[in-house]
C-alpha cells in the first residue's frame, strides 16, 4: 500500500470522525442547537468520507495483492546449476558463414561454475565437426557463458531458460560485426 493510503487509513480518517463527534456533543450540550445540528451534519459526512477512503483503501490492497500474484506466478523458479545440466540438441545460425548449424552441447558442474562443450555437426560435406568450450554460470534464469569458438577466437553467449528443457538466446564472436545471432537448446531425455 502506498504510505500516503496508509497515512490516510490510519490517521486521518479516525482522526476526522472523532473531531467531528466531539464537535457534535459539544454543539448538542450547548446553547445553540443549531451547532449540535451542523455537527451531526459533519458526523454524517466525515462517516460517508472516510468509509469511502477506506473502500478506496480496501480495494488497492486488494488490487496490489492481486499484482503480486500475477509476478509470483510469471517468474520462473531459480534454476540451480544441477538443473540445467546435461545433454542439449542445439540448432542455430552461425554469424560468421550465415549457414544453419545443428549439433549437441553438454552441460556440467564444476563448483560455482558451468562447463559446456558444444560439438556441431559439420555443414559442408567431408567436414569434421566443430568442437567449442565454454565456461559459465546460471543466474536469474538466465545461463551465460565466455566460450572458444572451434577456431580459437573467443565469443560470449546469453540464454534465457523458458522452461525445464527448452532455452534460447544470442551468442556472437568478439571482434565479428553480427553479434546477436539466435539458438535454441532442447534437452536432451
Amino acid at each position: 500500500m502506498s504510505e500516503w493510503l496508509q497515512y490516510i487509513k490510519e490517521h486521518l480518517v479516525p482522526a476526522f470522525g472523532i473531531a467531528a463527534f466531539i464537535i457534535a456533543v459539544a454543539g448538542l450540550l450547548s446553547e445553540f442547537p443549531v451547532v449540535g445540528i451542523t455537527a451531526a451534519i459533519f458526523i454524517i459526512a466525515a462517516v460517508i468520507i472516510g468509509g469511502y477512503f477506506v473502500v478506496i483503501i480496501r480495494k488497492k490492497d486488494d488490487e496490489i495483492a492481486s499484482l503480486r500474484k500475477q509476478i509470483r506466478a510469471k517468474t520462473p523458479e531459480q534454476k540451480s546449476h544441477a538443473q540445467v545440466s546435461g545433454t542439449y540438441y542445439v540448432k542455430g545460425k552461425n554469424p560468421v558463414n550465415k549457414k544453419k548449424y545443428n549439433g549437441e552441447l553438454q552441460i556440467k558442474e564444476n563448483g560455482e561454475l558451468l562447463e559446456a562443450t558444444w560439438v556441431i555437426e559439420p555443414t559442408e560435406e567431408g567436414d569434421a565437426p566443430k568442437q567449442s568450450n565454454g565456461t559459465g554460470l546460471c543466474v536469474d534464469n538466465a545461463l551465460a557463458f565466455a566460450f572458444e569458438y572451434s577456431d580459437g577466437r573467443l565469443g560470449c553467449i546469453l540464454y534465457e531458460i523458458l522452461s525445464d528443457d527448452d532455452m534460447r538466446g544470442k551468442w556472437g564472436l568478439v571482434k565479428e560485426t553480427n553479434k546477436d545471432v539466435e539458438e535454441c537448446w532442447k534437452k536432451r531425455p
